[in-house]
């Protein structure tokens, strides 16, 4: 068993959790008894039941879906649990992953890693959106320096 687990809602999230944890510590997250899990959002809930069962500290890595007050009143009961921790970028505009690559890296170095050129942040953000694991494959893969959200530089920690 993982001393602690990272629940993130796909397997696009996964792989920057991941590859934030590589860039980092230099290892992957399982080598520091981290584990990161890929659930449905729906399924957050369950795994939060189990996890409080077994004493394992666990984060959850969200988008807002574009509404804050939504996803905090979803959650509500789980906020006070002592080893639960909840994160999200409150910003509304950026309601998933990609805009929030976006928003932390800019356009020039997102063409860069995923090996596009864009003139466009929405032309940008259109393609992530259809190509979300691919993408998130770039970021993993690259060597390329670049800005890990920080909803989710919360979670890279021992």
């Amino acid at each position: 068993m993982a001393k602690r687990a990272i629940l993130v809602e796909g397997p696009s999230d996964e792989l920057i959790v991941q590859k934030a944890f590589l860039m980092r510590f230099g290892k992957m997250p399982l080598a520091m008894g981290v584990d990161v899990i890929s659930v449905s959002s729906l399924a957050f809930k369950r795994f939060i039941d189990i996890a409080a069962l077994l004493s394992i500290d666990v984060d959850v890595v969200t988008d807002n879906d574009g509404d804050v007050s939504r996803l905090e009143k979803r959650y509500k009961d789980y906020f006070n649990f002592p080893s639960v921790e909840f994160e999200y970028d409150k910003d509304e505009t950026a309601k998933t992953l990609e805009p929030q690559l976006v928003k932390s890296n800019g356009l020039d170095i997102v063409n860069s890693i995923i090996g596009k050129s864009f003139q466009t942040a929405e032309d940008l953000l259109s393609y992530m959106a259809d190509n979300k694991t691919e993408c998130a494959l770039k970021f993993f893969e690259t060597d390329h320096c670049w800005t890990i959200p920080t909803y989710i530089k919360n979670v890279v920690h021992e």
